[in-house]
């Protein structure tokens, strides 16, 4: 996925940095996997502003309370962040966010939705954690 999209990220001047990968492995459909890790790291690209930094971190991750062990991928990007209000609608299909996410940018609302049913197809989940004006974390998580 790096590989893939770095030229994205550099063309819009932005550092597409992978500051953390462990082997990790999953029992998934590759394809899926990686379409939902595109569709991330794109998206991270495509609202960041020039000269921004986007991160992509793979992980894994035990919970404490049950003790299951995750992989987690994780992108983390420093653009404009996305308010609290919306957080509980991305995953829902045609839903846009206004400020910064015009149609200009591209995409119709369904790639966060897609991405997500991918995901929980597999057992799995995404999570976001965003403030405005700090950036952005999505995080694709996965059952080992």
């Amino acid at each position: 996925v790096y590989e893939q999209l770095e030229g994205l990220a550099r063309a819009k001047s932005i550092q597409l940095e992978p500051v953390e990968i462990q082997d990790v492995a999953v029992q998934a459909d590759p394809l899926w996997i990686r379409q939902i890790m595109v569709n991330l790291v794109s998206n991270a690209i495509k609202y960041t502003p020039s000269e921004g930094r986007v991160e992509i971190k793979l992980t894994l991750q035990k919970h404490d309370e049950s003790g299951i062990t995750e992989a987690v991928f994780a992108v983390t990007d420093n653009g404009p962040g996305i308010a609290a209000e919306h957080l509980p609608h991305l995953f829902d299909r045609f839903y846009r966010v206004d400020s910064g996410r015009s149609r200009d940018a591209g995409g119709v609302g369904l790639g966060l939705n897609i991405a997500q049913w991918a995901a929980e197809s597999h057992g799995g989940r995404i999570e976001v954690e965003s403030e405005v004006g700090t950036g952005t974390i999505f995080r694709l998580v996965l059952p080992i």
